[in-house]
């Protein structure tokens, strides 16, 4: 039946897994994970990027599954998810990495961006508003977000502005990740509003052939 079934064989794959990871001290979950993450990495998983369930569908749900999790980079996770459809499967590893005491802040703040990307992917615009509204530094940011829930584009492209010229001042710290947003979110307002004109110019002097192409 597990050579007849791939579902079947996932299912018991992941049940397995999640058991036999129950029964290993802390020293041999550490050198598991270790494991897995140079197995995730394979090349060779390509191959089977087509099929559902895939090899690496399998892995992270049962990563996923396992008590305590078995902890994966944050950025290992967002290719795989995106990659082998395993957006699902992601989004709850990087939820639970945000949750996990044992990380540090720099691991929590690279499971956000990988979540972030993963959300607007999905378009989960009001997930990806909820998140940055946890970690924003600025006042712009929330406001500027609250603008674009409600389809007010004009306001939201202001506060981006607003943010980048203040941080840019040097009069408050900032993230690379919170001025990536501002510039990407200005330029979905500047599309919402229909300013082609503006686009057309912008992505000429920065050399951005896509956006280019969509001013056409």
């Amino acid at each position: 039946l597990l050579y007849a079934d791939p579902n079947a064989t996932h299912a018991v794959w992941v049940s397995t897994f999640k058991t036999a990871w129950t029964c290993l001290s802390r020293v041999e979950q550490r050198h598991l994970t270790e494991f897995m993450v140079s197995l995730l990495v394979k090349d060779y998983h390509l191959r089977s990027v087509d099929r559902r369930p895939n090899v690496v569908q399998t892995l992270l749900q049962s990563a996923s599954a396992c008590t305590p999790q078995l902890v994966l980079p944050p950025h290992v996770i967002r290719y795989h998810a995106r990659t082998f459809n395993a957006w699902y499967t992601g989004i709850e590893l990087l939820q639970e990495t945000l949750t996990d005491p044992r990380e540090s802040d720099s691991v929590r703040e690279t499971a956000m961006d990988a979540l972030a990307e993963l959300y607007a992917e999905l378009s989960e615009d009001d997930l990806l508003y909820g998140l940055w509204r946890r970690r924003a530094a600025y006042n712009e940011t929330n406001a500027a977000l609250s603008w674009e829930q409600i389809g007010q584009w004009g306001q939201a492209q202001v506060l981006h502005e607003s943010a980048q010229i203040t941080a840019r001042s040097g009069v408050m710290p900032f993230t690379e990740s919170e001025l990536a947003l501002w510039e990407d979110h200005w330029i979905i307002t500047a599309q919402k509003l229909q300013q082609w004109d503006v686009l057309s110019d912008m992505a000429k002097n920065e050399g951005n052939k896509e956006l280019l192409l969509e001013c056409a």
